[in-house]
């Protein structure tokens, strides 16, 4: 029965609202119209008045001419006849009355530039008697100007009976407004109930949210502390150990527990990488050092290479050359390590993975390509985002929490590369990140 209720006074409040718009777009767009029509004219209007600055700039430049003989100044007063001649043909196109006054205006101008341009002769009876070519001119002037000025009062007298239509329709529109504004305050009171129901139930999820934000945020911090608190100390005592404070450490014990120490780092900072992706202030530095990247590709496939016997999948490396980079050998080594890792989650017995490292101009190219499951087109959209695990990996109950391909964009984003996907279902996926070199660094290699 509620539902009910809710769904008719939903519905009346949706009919009188469609009513209300009707009558106020039906009457705003009268109002528009005859407002375009009103700056239509005045636009005309605008236009006729720079058709006389033309006119009026050309015999001053004529004048001027005839003193200074500058060729310039000749050049101008063609431009200018050419504008006037522009500015009257769209001036005077709307009735055959305009088009009559505008074709007297053109052909005026012409006998007005043709007088001037026949006084330029030394030979003219022009020349011989100035005065003759200034009463020719100021004929000339006032025949072109005469039909112009016509012209220009029909427009004034055009823009301002389109105003006042303008402003009829205008009040029409206001009046229609206010009907409209009324039957939505009408509609707006019949649904105030509802609207102060649902804003209460809103206000109630909203609190809801808010406590559940901030049990979130103690749950990380919480895990944090747990993290990285016992990583510190187990750091703590291995240097210890090393220095030999609890005893002497033969070489033996120091190389296991340098190997220790190794994956204790990495593993604080993949904690800090996790808080990172999963949205927890934690700073991630990218130190930007000479990096030899086939040789911490290689070092990541020897720390690897375990793994993938044991999985029985086949790990191979191309490469040829030097590839030197400016970047962080921590963070690079951890983009190695989750493709590879990646690579070999999704890789049944028996696969392939193939590393292959390619130069490119200014740039070297990473590609890591596995003969494994594929992802799907709609999921290779998500890949790279936190937290997402495609659908196949879900059916199949493959571990992870969906955050090493958000690492490794986040760390080619820092390098300032790039990074993007192929793959088809059944048949394989290749991933390939494009690092930025130095210019001089990389044309060194080349050489």
């Amino acid at each position: 029965m509620p539902v009910f209720r809710i769904a008719i006074s939903s519905a009346f409040t949706v009919a009188l609202v469609a009513l209300a718009l009707a009558i106020t777009i039906t009457s705003f767009r009268g109002a528009v119209d005859a407002h375009h029509a009103a700056l239509a004219d005045l636009e005309h209007s605008q236009t006729g008045g720079r058709a006389e600055t033309y006119l009026w700039r050309e015999r001053e430049a004529m004048n001027e001419y005839r003193l200074t003989h500058d060729p310039e100044i000749l050049e101008e007063v063609d431009t200018l006849s050419i504008r006037l001649d522009a500015v009257v043909a769209r001036f005077g196109r709307d009735t055959a009355e305009e088009t009559t006054l505008a074709k007297r205006t053109l052909d005026a101008n012409d006998a007005f530039l043709a007088a001037f341009r026949s006084g330029l002769g030394a030979s003219t009876r022009y020349a011989r008697r100035p005065r003759l070519l200034d009463r020719a001119l100021n004929a000339g002037e006032t025949s072109a100007l005469a039909p112009l000025q016509t012209l220009q009062a029909l427009h004034d007298a055009g823009a301002r009976a389109s105003d006042v239509q303008a402003d009829a329709r205008s009040r029409q529109a206001l009046i229609a407004g206010l009907t409209a504004g009324a039957l939505a305050i009408l509609a707006g009171l019949l649904f105030a109930l509802y609207a102060i129901r649902l804003v209460r139930h809103g206000a109630r999820q909203n609190d809801a949210l808010l406590q559940l934000d901030r049990m979130k945020d103690d749950f990380v911090s919480t895990i944090s502390h747990e993290l990285r608190t016992p990583l510190t100390s187990i750091n703590g005592y291995l240097e210890v150990l090393l220095d030999g404070d609890a005893g002497k450490v033969s070489a033996e014990q120091a190389g296991f527990l340098g190997v220790i120490r190794k994956n204790s780092d990495r593993l604080l900072r993949l904690v800090g990488d996790l808080l990172f992706v999963g949205g927890v202030s934690v700073d991630v530095a990218i130190e930007r050092v000479p990096v030899e990247l086939a040789s911490l590709v290689r070092r990541a496939l020897e720390d690897k290479q375990q793994l993938f016997d044991n999985r029985e999948v086949e790990l191979t490396f191309a490469s040829a050359g030097l590839f030197e980079l400016a970047g962080d050998p921590s963070r690079l080594s951890q983009l190695v390590e989750n493709l590879l890792s990646n690579a070999l989650k999704f890789t049944p017995r028996g696969g392939r993975v193939e590393v292959c490292l390619t130069s490119l101009t200014d740039a070297v190219r990473l590609q890591v390509s596995d003969t494994g499951m594929g992802i799907s087109r709609a999921d290779q959209e998500h890949v790279f985002e936190r937290f997402y695990r495609s659908a196949d990996a879900n059916d199949q109950a493959i571990q992870g929490p969906g955050l090493g391909l958000a690492i490794v964009s986040a760390i080619v984003q820092a390098h300032g590369g790039s990074i993007n996907v192929e793959s088809e279902l059944g048949v394989g996926t290749t991933f390939t990140v494009v690092l930025p070199v130095e210019p001089a660094r990389s044309a060194r290699r080349a050489a």
